[in-house]
This record gives C-alpha cells, sequence and structure tokens, in this order.
C-alpha cells in the first residue's frame, strides 16, 4: 500500500463549472461529492470510492445503475460511469469515480455479516459512520446515523441521548445559528426555483418569492442548521466572491427571509 496523500479542502481550487454541475445534479445536498469532484477533475485523477448502492443514499438516488458499466480494464473489479449514456453533470460529478462491485450492491447489514463471518465480530460494535461523534458515541441522530439504522444495523442509544441534550444547549448558546421565522418549500419550476414560506403554527401561505441558486444554497443550509460562517465559506468555494462579500450577501437574504 501507497503511503496516504492528505489534502486539506481549502487546499483545492473553486470550480465555477464543477460546483455548477454539482447543484444542479444533486439540488445543493451532499457537499462532499462537490469536493472529491473538483479534486478530481483538477489532477485528472481515477478516485475509488468504497461506496454501497444504498437506497437511502444521495448517490444511489443520483445515479440510474443503467449508467455504470464495468471498468476498461477487466482486472480491475470496479464499475464506472458510462460517459456516452450520463449527461454533462452526472459525467462531471461522477466521471472519474470508481464503485467496486464487492461493495456497490451490498446495504450495511449485508456487510456486518460479511465482517462477522470473517471473525471481526469484535470490530462490528465499533463501526459506525457518524457525522457528530458524541464522546465516541455515534449521535444517532445524522444522516449517517439514520440511514445506517434504516438499514437494520442498530446503534448505541448513549450517543443519541448525549446529542439531544448538547443540542438542546448548544441552540441556546450559538447565537450565529438563524432562526428562520416561516417555514419554507422549495419547489423548481422549470428554470426557476420558487420558495413557499408557511406560517410556523398555521401553516398558511404567508409570501412567495422566485430564487436563484445562491438563495437556494443559503435556505438550504439555513433549514440544516449551518451557521452564516458555514454559509459565507460555501458561497466563496462555489462562486468567485470573496469571503466578506458572501457574508454581506447572505445576511441580507436571511433578512429578505424573515420580513
Amino acid at each position: 500500500m501507497l503511503d496516504p496523500i492528505i489534502v486539506d479542502e481549502k487546499e483545492i481550487a473553486r470550480d465555477t463549472n464543477t460546483f455548477d454541475s454539482w447543484f444542479r445534479l444533486m439540488r445543493g445536498k451532499s457537499w462532499q461529492y462537490y469536493v472529491l469532484a473538483k479534486y478530481v477533475n483538477q489532477h485528472h485523477l481515477e478516485m475509488e470510492m468504497g461506496l454501497q448502492f444504498s437506497p437511502n443514499g444521495s448517490v444511489a438516488k443520483t445515479i440510474d445503475e443503467t449508467l455504470l458499466k464495468p471498468h476498461s480494464d477487466p482486472n480491475y473489479n470496479v464499475l464506472v460511469i458510462d460517459k456516452a449514456l450520463a449527461n454533462q453533470d452526472t459525467t462531471t460529478i461522477f466521471g472519474g469515480i470508481c464503485f467496486p462491485k464487492s461493495l456497490y450492491h451490498k446495504n450495511k447489514r449485508e456487510e456486518i455479516d460479511i465482517l462477522r463471518q470473517k471473525g471481526y465480530g469484535k470490530v462490528v460494535k465499533h463501526v459506525w459512520f457518524c457525522s457528530h461523534p458524541t464522546w465516541g458515541f455515534p449521535c444517532g441522530h445524522c444522516y449517517p446515523c439514520c440511514s445506517f439504522e434504516k438499514e437494520g444495523v442498530k446503534l448505541p442509544r448513549f450517543g443519541k441521548t448525549v446529542f439531544a441534550i448538547k443540542k438542546m444547549f448548544k441552540k441556546k448558546k450559538n447565537k450565529r445559528v438563524v432562526e428562520l421565522n416561516y417555514d419554507y418549500t422549495i419547489i423548481e419550476m422549470s428554470d426557476v426555483f420558487v420558495a413557499k414560506a408557511k406560517d410556523l403554527e398555521t401553516g398558511e401561505v404567508k409570501k412567495v418569492f422566485r430564487l436563484n441558486e445562491t438563495g437556494v444554497i443559503i435556505l438550504e443550509a439555513l433549514q440544516a442548521g449551518a451557521v452564516i460562517d458555514e454559509i459565507a465559506r460555501r458561497l466563496t468555494d462555489g462562486f468567485d466572491v470573496d469571503y466578506e462579500t458572501a457574508k454581506s450577501e447572505a445576511s441580507a437574504f436571511i433578512s429578505k427571509l424573515n420580513l
């Protein structure tokens, strides 16, 4: 095995074309695939991704399996995007990614069972995929944790309980977290996005307005609990603007949302 090459995300140059493809393809979700795609595209690489076909996963919902084909090297047992069939956005984001055949059609439950069969039962209890681990335990609330349990693998309750308590206090302390005054629904209509603002208690639609791609990114990030600094960083990485400008634009848009 070769020594690992560690790359800081900040060292990867912004790439507007890749960003636009990622946004159209994945609707602003699963940020890591944009980061991986721009690195692969900028360095003209093939990258093997240990990813299984999870019906709950964003990749499985994005890539039609009919777009996959075996690698041109018959000794390399992976699947790749068929660029003759895939659209440009799919090719831009996943054209340099290889999916191992041994994993792609297995869910996490099947993977855990294989580990046990091979004598790694003691390791299984330490296997989880958590975005916000709490004291060394999976939180049980983030998307990877929920996906893990949906596929038949139970997680310890301790992390769930502690995470819920921490989250309750964190919301009170973190003043940069923006509380929205309305419940927003984003609708794509032909070539534009429309946001419907509903009253949090009655569900009555209070206002409807158009969104550009920047607005969609900001609103979805806010709904996911992102803070202003994180939103500004995403805008800076995706568009040719400096950090202070991005932060100012995000703040102005948030003011508009909460009118």
